[in-house]
């Protein structure tokens, strides 16, 4: 099921969409005693094929067991960011767990997947369905 819709890092393939249906491919395996995090990191490189896999076999070793940073570098090595999104990356990591979840919540998934102009809609959503849109001198 992994190998199904693997990622060769040709220019045409979106690393981001690829990681998405990875985890969601992911999400259907369980295996006691292991977290999500330490399956993605075994599994993914049954996901990659040609130059995708040559890129593992020489950045698996340096990010030493972590799959976020595994994850990270490999959206960054296939789709180089913009400065406006990497200013998006830096507010969503800046964020506490809370609020980044409610932030994940309000953009239905992870607002890492979505495309900065996607991202940019979501405060606006939040913003039109809160009735606590007014600025306070003092917070409440």
């Amino acid at each position: 099921m992994v190998c199904a819709k693997s990622f060769s890092g040709r220019k045409d393939e979106c690393p981001y969409t690829h990681l998405r249906e990875f985890a969601e491919n992911c999400s259907l395996f369980s295996i006691p005693g292991m977290n999500q995090n330490t399956l993605r990191w075994k599994l993914f490189a049954f996901s990659l094929k040609g130059n995708a896999k040559i890129w593992y076999n020489w950045t698996v070793v340096r990010v030493g067991g972590d799959w976020i940073q595994l994850k990270d570098e490999f959206g960054l090595f296939f789709f180089p960011v913009s400065k406006e999104e990497m200013l998006m990356q830096h507010f969503v990591y800046g964020l506490n767990p809370e609020s980044e979840h409610f932030l994940n919540l309000a953009s239905e998934g992870s607002v890492m997947y979505k495309t900065v102009s996607e991202a940019k809609t979501v405060p606006e959503r939040v913003l039109n369905s809160t009735q606590y849109t007014d600025v306070f001198d003092d917070p409440p």
